[in-house]
């Protein structure tokens, strides 16, 4: 199945990666203006293009997805069924089986290990699922947290604190994993 065919609902023992509904916008917006979570965001997320996160939640699974710009799910625990995060696969090019992902959590669930579990979901369903064989995340430099995941989940550091832009000058570190066994090796057109 390629990416983009379905909008997955994916389960795991703690947590249900899904399409995010019209309820959780108010969360989202509470994320996305928390100066904390802002700092570490790029200026130019999907939910910023709209007058409201309500239209933008519509456009996620309306001409966001159609046009295969952005694949978003929300991220929620089982323990409590509520909204934490966003999870987002995006920079989809088919010719070489490649994605980026990238995840956002509100602060209240920041550190108890939600991004992480989040990541390896998105990672299995990519990998397991889809045609998708070599991942790319981005993280600024000062996310510690996003820094630390990454590499241990399997991610290769290829370029570390380079300048990117993110609607404002960010230096991140830029990581790639590989499907394991798939003999894939990017090779930049």
């Amino acid at each position: 199945m390629k990416l983009f065919d379905e909008i997955p609902y994916i389960e795991t023992d703690e947590l249900i990666l899904r399409r995010i509904s019209p309820e959780d916008a108010p969360f989202i917006t509470e994320m996305n203006n928390n100066p904390m979570v802002r700092r570490y965001l790029p200026v130019f997320l999907a939910e910023y293009s709209f007058k409201n996160t309500e239209e933008a939640v519509s456009a996620m699974y309306g001409s966001i997805f159609e046009n295969r710009e952005s694949l978003f799910l929300g991220i929620y625990p089982k323990d409590t069924n509520e909204f934490a995060g966003i999870i987002e696969v995006y920079n989809y090019e088919p010719k070489h089986s490649k994605a980026s992902i990238g995840s956002r959590l509100r602060q209240s669930c920041w550190g108890n290990g939600i991004a992480r579990k989040a990541t390896i979901a998105i990672i299995d369903y990519l990998f397991c699922e889809t045609d998708i064989l070599c991942i790319t995340a981005h993280a600024i430099s000062e996310n510690l947290a996003s820094n630390k995941i990454l590499p241990s989940l399997g991610f290769t550091l290829r370029e570390k604190e380079v300048l990117d832009d993110w609607g404002y000058k960010a230096i991140v570190n830029k990581y790639y994993l590989y499907k394991p066994g798939s003999g894939y090796v990017y090779i930049k057109d």
